[in-house]
């Protein structure tokens, strides 16, 4: 049974794997973080080829790595960043019986371990974690909708750093506490932050008596869970597109 970080991630604590520890990415991090972090996240048993397949993640990684990819030296990079080991003191290797290890300083980590950090770095820091239990075609698919749907909103998102510079505007955190944020933290805060105003918007709206909600469910507060919203990524891609083609004839 996996071990539950659930405390570690609430408190911004380490999580211990082996004796090292893993840390949060914190805000000043994390583009660095997000240009290493696709690493982690190559779906290679969807590949045609059978070897890469039969390989665990680790030695696909060592194998695939090129000048183009760079693929082991970000990860070095990453696990440095993540365990705050000087990156000199983290090597590739091989143990006697001819397995790819890494060797952060003297600790050897197997293909099963980083199989675990990887699972802790990409939870711990809030990156979605491709479910492969489903068909690669239907993941193609969902993913295609959610860019669509991206490209349908004529508001872009703002920039990290704008997302920075509003949430100090609006709880008054100064922006040098908010750079020494963990990402999960400031994520949460600007999700909740978000709620919060519509919690009020919508709330001030209906006791006003200016504005009657038919459905009285739709004024959630806003320290409710948050559930996921896989379910609206599963859209009919060719709906969106018609869609999409009409609007455009319009213009």
């Amino acid at each position: 049974m996996r071990k539950s970080y659930t405390k570690n991630f609430a408190f911004d604590e380490p999580c211990e794997y082996k004796g090292v520890n893993i840390y949060p990415i914190i805000l000043k991090d994390y583009m660095l973080f997000n240009y290493l972090v696709d690493c982690l996240l190559i779906d290679k048993n969807s590949l045609p080829d059978t070897k890469a397949i039969s390989m665990n993640y680790l030695d696909y990684l060592i194998e695939s790595s090129n000048e183009q990819n760079n693929n082991i030296e970000k990860l070095i990079s990453l696990l440095s960043i993540s365990t705050r080991y000087d990156i000199q003191k983290i090597k590739v290797g091989k143990n006697e019986q001819g397995h790819i290890l890494i060797l952060l300083d003297k600790i050897m980590i197997d293909g099963n371990d980083l199989d675990e950090i990887k699972l802790i770095i990409l939870e711990q820091n809030l990156v979605d974690v491709p479910d492969y239990t489903i068909q690669k075609e239907i993941r193609d698919k969902i993913e295609e909708g959610r860019r669509i749907r991206s490209r349908m909103n004529k508001h872009k998102f703002a920039s990290l750093e704008d997302q920075i510079v509003s949430l100090s505007m609006s709880s008054g955190i100064p922006l040098d506490n908010i750079y020494k944020m963990t990402y999960r933290k400031f994520m949460k805060s600007i999700t909740r932050m978000d709620l919060l105003i519509h919690y009020k918007i919508y709330l001030q709206s209906s006791l006003s008596g200016l504005v009657e909600f038919k459905d009285k469910s739709f004024i959630k507060h806003w320290l409710n869970e948050i559930e996921p919203n896989n379910t609206n990524d599963m859209v009919e891609v060719d709906t969106i597109k018609s869609k999409i083609n009409f609007e455009d004839k319009k213009k």
